[in-house]
């Protein structure tokens, strides 16, 4: 038994490309970008020497302007994953050089597993990177959710601080955001340096991922797995926990001594019968189980059982007595007790009573 591939009776040759290319690089670049570098890769990987390739003959190749083959090899240079090679200006025009593209799984290992720590004296991204970087949806949302943590914006350093974590250490927006959650909420701290420390304490300790932090939080307090299950319950994921919902959460744990599954638990059925669910709203209904003495999940759940019963009885009973009601007629009025004088009169007699009223 074994695994094998078909001999290929011509061979029209391949050209494999690094998966880390196509996963994180080309959903970054448009088309034309993505076509350049594919077919330059291809011709720097071609073992015949003899066919001469330029910036021309991708542009005749692919059937576009020389000045978009140009402006692609700036788009990759800028992600760092190919160097320009000057010649001699003087031989030649400033866009003579050549390309080489670098090794994206030995980038991957640089970033992730070298001995780097996050150095607070590295070169930031410029103003011009800043607002480049607005332009992509996951970096726009991250400093979204970070200025919502702190509630207020970060300023133009603080955000280059926190770029450079993203593009210079290959650290994810969703990691960043759970160090800020972290250090608001379980340490108190709204500092971006203190975050940057936490970063770093993460990477020694080997969290690299959204998940591994989130898994190290829980294990450092309790009351922080509190806040984010309830808060995410309630559709605030990415929000810091108030101080007075911290204070209401606080309250059910240590002193009402609530189990976090049945906080959940209710939570979650009480929302449906909601628009409105806030803490305010759950507290009061936390409150009233807790005066019934429904404290834990199995009854909570006995409770709406039985609270669902009784309501689908009332309802029938209801239906019931409606239906055993005399069918009514007519409308009445306040006259409706009212007889009209029956009294029989000869035509004579209404010949008179017509002239006496003239």
């Amino acid at each position: 038994m074994g695994f094998h591939l078909q001999e290929e009776k011509v061979d029209f040759g391949t050209t494999s490309i690094e998966n880390i290319f196509i996963n994180d690089f080309m959903p970054m670049a448009n088309g034309t970008f993505v076509k350049v570098y594919l077919l330059g890769y291809k011709l720097a990987r071609d073992a015949n020497l003899s066919i001469k390739s330029d910036h021309r003959s991708i542009s005749r190749h692919l059937n576009i302007p020389l000045e978009d083959v140009l402006s692609a090899w700036d788009f990759w240079e800028k992600k760092k994953i190919i160097v320009k090679h000057s010649k001699d200006e003087a031989q030649g025009s400033s866009n003579d050089y050549d390309v080489e593209f670098l090794s994206l799984r030995q980038l991957y290992l640089d970033n992730n597993f070298s001995p780097k720590n996050l150095d607070p004296d590295h070169s930031k991204p410029s103003s011009g990177d800043l607002i480049d970087s607005m332009k992509n949806a996951e970096i726009r949302d991250m400093f979204y959710s970070i200025d919502q943590i702190m509630r207020r914006q970060l300023t133009p350093n603080e955000r280059s601080e926190v770029l450079s974590w993203v593009f210079e250490f290959n650290l994810s927006p969703e990691l960043i955001i759970k160090a800020f959650l972290y250090s608001v909420e379980q340490k108190n701290v709204k500092n971006v340096n203190y975050v940057g420390a936490v970063l770093r304490s993460w990477y020694d300790q080997g969290v690299l991922s959204p998940e591994e932090a989130e898994e190290l939080m829980k294990s450092s307090g309790k009351a922080y797995t509190a806040y984010r299950k309830i808060y995410r319950l309630l559709g605030y994921s990415n929000r810091t926990v108030s101080g007075g919902d911290r204070e209401i959460i606080d309250r059910w744990i240590d002193r009402d001594q609530l189990d976090l599954d049945f906080l959940c638990e209710v939570i979650k059925e009480a929302s449906k019968r909601t628009s409105n669910a806030n803490m305010n709203y759950m507290d009061t209904v936390v409150k009233n189980l807790i005066e019934n003495k429904i404290d834990t999940v199995e009854k909570y759940k006995n409770y709406m059982a039985e609270r669902a019963s009784a309501k689908a009885s009332n309802a029938e009973s209801q239906s019931t007595s409606k239906s055993r009601e005399p069918v009514k007629t007519g409308s009445k009025n306040r006259f409706h007790e009212f007889e009209p004088k029956r009294d029989d009169y000869s035509p004579e007699d209404l010949e008179k009573l017509l002239r006496s009223k003239k």
